[in-house]
């Protein structure tokens, strides 16, 4: 129901839904994935960092990638040190993800060197 809302414009009851289904539900990471994208598109980037963080700490792929996420989330909030240095984790976990990968290379180029 969540992801109906989201296509047709509907943030609020997109969000609603999806809380209501972690509610649910609470051991599936791809539900707080999905929540997560819905604060991100919205601009809402502080709780769309800690719903991907809440789903970093449960298990399976989809906690994998939000580990990931919370880097991408604070990329663009131009933490890149912390971006760089979340990103190194998720590739802890996820070693084969190319857009880890390239994200970390964009960070490197973008990040000063300290001094």
């Amino acid at each position: 129901m969540g992801r109906l809302h989201q296509n047709v414009g509907n943030v609020g009851e997109a969000i609603a839904a999806f809380q209501e289904a972690i509610r649910l539900d609470p051991a599936r990471a791809d539900l707080r994935l999905l929540l997560g994208q819905v604060f991100y598109r919205q601009g809402n980037l502080p709780e769309a960092a800690a719903v991907y963080r809440e789903a970093s700490q449960l298990e399976g792929r989809a906690a994998a990638k939000g580990l990931a996420y919370v880097g991408y989330v604070q990329r663009s909030q131009l933490l890149f040190r912390q971006a760089l240095s979340t990103l190194k984790v998720a590739l802890t976990r996820r070693p084969r993800d190319a857009r880890i990968v390239s994200v970390m290379e964009d960070l490197d180029q973008a990040t000063p060197a300290p001094g």
